[in-house]
């Protein structure tokens, strides 16, 4: 073979070697979209289950935040969320009831696209009701929602499901993107926290849990185990700075890590009241899953 030629041969064989990789890292297993969508929908309905008991307080025109102060505040969001077109107890339990016959269709997989759609719609627009009441998690959950807006989510384990799906994993863009998302959301905190001299000295957790009315179920009880709150700093920031590792590992190696982050969350849920955050970045975490 000429030199050339040879040469050619080597630079395609090294690209689509290349391209294999790269393939493979930011493929899903369709039965890890099934357990992500299954798991995003129980966040949905547990969201909506926690909001449920201050609709009234909340997104109604006799609490807190009335239309016309929302309208003042934040005119743009008044203008686009369906929660705001009545401020009327009765609209606003029909919406949440709304959303949550959509979150049980995904949950099973029936219509799993439109259901998907019209969760993020109805999420966003209570979102966008009262912004005032907030926080990452619920941020995170609409974007997770849009990305699975772009997946086959009803391919495995669902009503919708199909034999005829050729192979077991998925990879385009969308799976790209929610990967990326949720390394993104590590990275950059990451980045934060690696500036703050208080994590640096592994001193952040043990000031978390002296704030008493973030504790919750067993918080009381490690709140004061100084030392071991200091070690869960440190690992949990070189945990962050390991993130991309989620995408650039595979196998068994990538499974690991999924779990030490996993571990984290349900720490966070059984010790601090965080609101969704917890669920919805374990629910972030299953399409990594290999």
């Amino acid at each position: 073979m000429p030199a050339t030629a040879l040469a050619r041969h080597t630079v395609t064989e090294r690209v689509d070697a290349v391209r294999g990789a790269v393939t493979r890292r930011f493929a899903i297993d369709r039965r890890s979209l099934a357990g992500f969508r299954i798991a995003l929908a129980l966040v949905v309905l547990i969201d909506l289950a926690r909001r449920v008991s201050d609709i009234g307080a909340f997104y109604t025109d006799a609490g807190v935040l009335p239309r016309s102060l929302l309208a003042t505040l934040f005119p743009g969001y008044a203008a686009v969320s369906l929660h705001a077109l009545s401020g009327s107890l009765w609209v606003q339990v029909a919406l949440f009831a709304l959303a949550s016959v959509a979150a049980l269709a995904l949950l099973v997989g029936y219509w799993t696209r439109l259901a998907v759609i019209v969760s993020l719609v109805l999420l966003v627009s209570l979102q966008l009701r009262n912004p005032l009441v907030l926080n990452s998690g619920d941020v995170l959950l609409r974007r997770l929602l849009f990305w699975g807006a772009f997946l086959p989510l009803g391919s495995r384990w669902a009503v919708d499901a199909s034999e005829d799906e050729a192979s077991d994993a998925v990879v385009g863009l969308a799976t790209a993107g929610l990967l990326g998302q949720v390394v993104a959301v590590y990275a950059t905190n990451a980045v934060v926290k690696s500036r703050a001299e208080v994590w640096l000295r592994g001193e952040a957790v043990r000031y978390a849990f002296q704030l008493d009315h973030f504790t919750v179920l067993l918080g009381d009880i490690v709140a004061g185990w100084a030392p071991a709150l200091r070690l869960a700093t440190w690992v949990w920031l070189c945990l962050l700075v390991c993130s991309p590792l989620l995408v650039l590992l595979s196998g068994w190696a990538r499974t690991a890590l999924v779990a030490a982050f996993a571990a984290f969350h349900v720490g966070m849920a059984l010790t601090m009241q965080l609101g969704v955050f917890p669920l919805v970045s374990l629910a972030g975490l299953v399409p990594l899953v290999p």
